[in-house]
């Protein structure tokens, strides 16, 4: 019995450590332009144990993704090439206890007018044989994109969380006054519409899983849309 509960602290303590390292954001999106992309995800992972620990990274661009784009990842140490999906086992990214570092950053080029909507995943993981997950980062291409041209709404305003949506639930965050809320799916058939509420989490039952659009609709003529990933 005394083992068992000993094995049950340490458990418990290990999962509390990992716990304790956070990165953020947990969910991120990237804008598609047309004449070309050059943008960037940049992450903050903060080491709040006591100790000093090792990450490691993989990155999944999953089977459909556009042979047009490129990637790149720059970790603590150094700038992969173009399209590696994996960090080199022997080039740990160490964070000292109580440390911050926010050099991580993810980066997409070349699209060459190709527009496509898309999900890639940063997985990290606290070993360097890449078995023990740490965190997944979901990052959204094709993100949130002013329909009207009307307004200067920064892309940065409005935010679905979470993103991905694993219980057919999301909230709106941002700074814009909307008056309805509609989401379609990708073959533009309404399969949703609500009075729009900031902060009201709305919960779309027996929606299948795969990317949805949320269109957000003022009666001043604008118009927002942001790309939602089900995950059911």
């Amino acid at each position: 019995m005394k083992r068992f509960f000993a094995i049950l602290l340490l458990v418990f303590s290990f999962w509390k450590s990992e716990a304790q390292i956070v990165i953020s954001p947990d969910t991120a999106c990237i804008h598609v332009d047309t004449n070309g992309i050059i943008d960037t995800v940049k992450l903050t992972i903060t080491n709040n144990t006591a100790a000093e620990v090792s990450l490691y990274w993989t990155l999944d661009m999953g089977k459909n993704f556009p042979s047009q784009w490129r990637t790149q990842i720059c970790d603590f140490n150094l700038c992969y090439d173009y399209n590696v999906r994996q960090q080199s086992p022997n080039k740990p990214n160490k964070l000292a206890a109580g440390a911050t570092n926010k050099t991580f950053s993810f980066y997409l080029t070349d699209s060459f007018n190709y527009v496509f909507i898309d999900t890639v995943y940063i997985v990290f993981y606290t070993d360097k044989t890449f078995k023990d997950t740490l965190q997944v980062i979901p990052i959204i291409i094709g993100g949130c994109t002013l329909m009207s041209q009307t307004y200067n709404l920064s892309l940065n305003e409005v935010v679905l969380l979470p993103n991905p949506s694993h219980d057919g639930s999301f909230e709106v965050r941002g700074d814009e006054d909307f008056d309805r809320i509609e989401l379609y799916d990708m073959m533009g058939r309404l399969i949703f519409k609500d009075r729009y509420e900031a902060q009201k989490k709305y919960k779309l039952p027996d929606v299948y899983s795969g990317m949805k659009v949320v269109k957000l609709i003022s009666d001043k003529r604008k118009q927002v849309t942001c790309r939602l990933l089900m995950i059911q």
